[in-house]
């Protein structure tokens, strides 16, 4: 990552920051349910550790759900 105001901190003065990671990894996979005008989808998202001292990997998903009329 070249830039994340969450790790490097304020562009425009000093502020706090954190020893990040170069390169990070991501991986995404998903599923979509149709059935007549109702989608639902699932997604999931695992990305390795983006700075020092990350004890874990982030993961996190989101469901969505789609009425067309």
């Amino acid at each position: 990552m070249l830039y994340t105001v969450f790790l490097d901190g304020n562009t425009f003065r000093s502020s706090p920051s954190i020893d990040k990671r170069t390169l990070v990894a991501e991986a995404r996979y998903g599923a979509v349910l149709v059935l007549n005008r109702v989608e639902l989808a699932l997604t999931y998202v695992f990305r390795t550790p983006e700075f020092v001292g990350q004890t874990k990997d982030d993961a996190y998903g989101s469901l969505m759900l789609k009425i067309k009329y």
